[in-house]
């Protein structure tokens, strides 16, 4: 019997359709060991010796594979083709010799690109040892990880209370959403104004009536370039000259372009692709690449879709290349192919040896597979096998046409061509589409057509019109944007950006607006302004991207890894000891200082009621503005990010980070806890607090054992929160009845609401609540079908 070892059990099911009967294939479902979280878990003194745990989760997991392995002739470990798979295998390979020490012989790795038939024969063909390379260069990004983050975030909870944690990676991601920020707040919007002309062409030898109109801007006025008219009177006072003179064609400019198609698919450009197109988050798009991945159900059989998603490579091998010029002529016909060939350069430090992300079989048309496929796998397979053909296409041959319409006075004689104006049209039109006719997409839309005018020609005003315009500040990124940022200045890898951006909102450091936009949370702004007044060198963009090119050449042999570990522990470390022991009023007064103008810009640094000064107060409760005359004035004034309503460069808003003034004197300040209610079935009392992620009901006195904290489900409003809707809450979890004489409980936990019944979890998602507003308040009816639904579901999963 030979064992092979994947990650994922979806991934096991497809690769065990392509092997024979004497292959056992399992998954480790992930991550079997890591760093746990506590004190010396890396010795730094120790060549940085790191004690692994086996992870709880993975306990079950390990124990099967480890049955199998000891009755195995071979075992090949087959998890994904990037350094978390290499150290993957090579956990699972020291547990399994570790327990059978005589098999060490017997363990291969393989890897392979694509989840296909033909892939898998050929690994299993060409086995090779793990790569020590490849697992050192992860080893040591997870030890660099570990002492940032275990370094810096137990004195982040000493003392900036309310912040969870820092990140090697994913601080410096939360720096650039806060610089772009304040690069908004910093922004003075100004008003300018261009000047507009429709212009109508009388098209020759046809009905007087026949004409053609067409658009124009203003580019010159008394021989000046005209780009922007900075006053409203200056555009006036040009607008009544320009009304006074007939207009001519003075010139035309016929420019052929060539425009060529984008490389294929990696793991930043299909983020940023399924963002701007499809509307899907990194999560979601990381989510829908893996399935189509591992495999999909088609024709009763199992089949990998496209390659291995987490890729910086827009290298494509030349089968696939060769595949997809016939495609192009079989389609197309011969004109839109490619002689050769299409090759791409990839970026410095991108791996070589993957590709870009590709379908498996271009004859998999995605028409072909729409009824193996939701609506979310269509659409993200679509772009890929779309983007990979079109990059093996002809270039798409653009005409595009400049008219420059010469304005003079009616008194003036246009020969002499003494203008007063100069206006500037712009059309183009698509010569040959080339790969336009399968990745057509908003970048490639066609300016205005223009009509088939000749120099010298006449054209007639219909209107000319002043526009008023206004500055716009920086766009917030998004996640396409962010990720984009985030690859050009070299931080974070293919496998890390959805990741990342998740933790940031997780941990409230930023959120989205109604645009998708980042909006850094206050307590992300005060954890950027510490991180970069007390360790900015370690969370600058420079030293985190030199960072990774280390990993890199770790990964190629090239580096040492215990080097770049004691180069980087031996600075760190001095410098950790030295904020140590700054005070937690000192750290918040350069907090304040350096987030002034957040925090003082619309009511001042004064307070309202006594007029001295105001101060920002960090405890694990929340963040406010306290005064400094207290306890003999109390005025307080809590303190969160608040979202505009409109928030959209559109509406020149551009300074929509405000404090939320929640009170403004000490009479209507919301004090916490806030007792709402007593809880009727056990008579403690319900209160409304205040903790480090928000508020929570809190049934019982805080120091008494019997009392317990219930989360606020998101949807719920805040302001609906009364004495009723607590105790309902406080009944949390809620027995509904009995199915088959089993109790079917309603609760609510970290991925939302869910339903108990059997020793197993099925989530209730927001198409079952059209009935009713509150979950808790489901029937038992409305239990069973929910269960009876999800009964095959992967959102069901076991209770150990």
């Amino acid at each position: 019997m030979y064992l092979v070892i994947v990650e994922s059990p979806s991934k096991a099911k497809t690769i065990n359709k392509y092997l024979g009967k004497n292959y056992v294939v399992v998954s480790s479902y992930g991550h079997v060991r890591g760093i746990p979280s506590r004190k010396g878990a890396v010795e730094c003194d120790k060549n940085f010796f790191i004690h692994y745990e086996i992870q709880q989760k993975s306990l079950k997991h390990i124990n099967n594979i480890l049955l199998y392995a000891r009755k195995a002739e071979k075992i090949y470990l087959a998890t994904d083709p990037d350094r978390e798979g290499e150290a993957i295998s090579w956990h699972i390979s020291q547990i399994i010799i570790s327990d059978t020490k005589e098999i060490f012989d017997k363990i291969l790795r393989i890897t392979f690109q694509e989840i296909t038939k033909l892939a898998i024969t050929k690994a299993i063909l060409n086995p090779r040892n793990i790569d020590e390379n490849l697992v050192y260069a992860q080893q040591t990004r997870q030890a660099l990880d570990y002492l940032v983050g275990f370094g810096i975030s137990p004195l982040l909870w000493v003392k900036l209370p309310g912040t969870v944690s820092a990140g090697r990676v994913q601080s410096p991601a939360l720096r650039l959403i806060c610089e772009r920020e304040e690069e908004r707040r910093k922004f003075i919007i100004e008003d300018y104004w261009t000047i507009n002309a429709n212009f109508n062409y009388k098209i020759p030898e046809t009905s007087s009536s026949s004409t053609e109109s067409f658009n124009s801007i203003l580019i010159e006025f008394n021989n000046q370039e005209v780009t922007r008219i900075l006053e409203e009177k200056e555009a006036n006072l040009i607008l009544k000259e320009v009304n006074k003179c007939q207009f001519f064609v003075s010139n035309i400019d016929y420019k052929i372009t060539r425009k060529n198609p984008s490389p294929p698919f990696t793991t930043s450009t299909m983020i940023q692709y399924a963002s701007n197109y499809l509307g899907f988050t990194s999560k979601k798009t990381a989510k829908i690449a893996q399935e189509l991945y591992e495999g999909i159900e088609i024709k009763g059989e199992r089949t990998g879709l496209i390659t291995y998603m987490r890729t910086d490579s827009v290298h494509i091998s030349s089968e696939a290349a060769f595949a997809a010029l016939k495609l192009i002529e079989d389609q197309y016909g011969k004109d839109y192919a490619m002689n050769s060939p299409r090759k791409f350069s990839n970026k410095k430090n991108s791996q070589e040896a993957h590709e870009a992300i590709r379908p498996t079989r271009l004859d998999l048309l995605p028409n072909s597979l729409k009824e193996y496929l939701n609506d979310d796998q269509y659409q993200l397979y679509n772009a890929i096998w779309r983007r990979l053909v079109a990059s093996q296409m002809q270039p798409a041959v653009l005409n595009s046409t400049i008219i420059i319409i010469n304005a003079i006075s009616s008194d003036r004689q246009k020969i002499n061509n003494d203008s007063i104006a100069k206006f500037k049209t712009v059309g183009t039109i698509i010569d040959f589409p080339g790969y336009y006719i399968v990745m057509h997409d908003k970048n490639n839309e066609d300016q205005q057509n223009l009509p088939n005018i000749k120099l010298n020609d006449i054209v007639l005003p219909i209107d000319i019109l002043i526009k008023k315009h206004q500055t716009k500040p920086p766009a917030r990124y998004n996640e396409a944007s962010l990720v984009k940022k985030m690859e050009d200045i070299g931080i974070g890898r293919p496998s890390t950006y959805s990741s990342i951006i998740n933790i940031l909102l997780d941990r409230r450091y930023a959120s989205l607006d109604n645009k998708k936009r980042f909006i850094p949370d206050i307590k992300g702004e005060g954890l950027n302004a510490m991180l970069t007044s007390f360790f900015d060198r370690y969370f600058s963009y420079d030293f985190t991207a030199n960072l990774e090119h280390k990993l890199d050449l770790i990964a190629k042999g090239e580096n040492n890894y215990l080097n770049l570990l004691d180069e980087f522990w031996m600075n760190f470390s001095k410098d950790l000891e030295s904020v140590s022991t700054i005070s937690r009023n000192e750290i918040v007064s350069v907090i304040e200082k350096n987030l002034f103008n957040v925090l003082f810009m619309d009511n001042g640094k004064l307070c309202p009621k006594c007029s001295q000064d105001l101060h920002l107060k960090v405890t694990k409760f929340g963040w406010f503005i306290g005064c400094s005359g207290y306890p003999e004035c109390d005025y307080s004034k809590n303190i969160e990010m608040t979202k505009n309503k409109e928030n959209s460069e559109d509406n020149n808003n551009h300074n929509v980070i405000l404090l939320k003034n929640i009170s403004t004197s000490s009479d209507d300040v919301v004090q916490y806890p806030k007792y709402l209610s007593n809880y009727h079935q056990t008579n403690q009392p319900v209160y409304l607090q205040r903790g480090p992620y928000g508020l929570y009901i809190r049934v019982g006195e805080m120091k008494d054992k019997r009392g317990k904290n219930i989360a606020i489900p998101k949807n719920i409003n805040l302001n609906d929160i009364d004495s009723d809707l607590a105790c309902e809450l406080a009944s949390l979890p809620k027995k509904l009845g009995k199915i088959d004489n089993l109790d079917v409980i309603i609760n609510y936990g970290k991925f939302g609401p869910y339903i108990l019944y059997n020793k197993k979890y099925y989530s209730i998602n927001e198409s079952a609540l059209k009935d009713e507003k509150y979950f808790w308040r489901i029937s038992l009816e409305k239990a069973k079908e929910i269960i009876s639904k999800k009964i095959t579901s992967k959102n069901v999963y076991k209770k150990y």
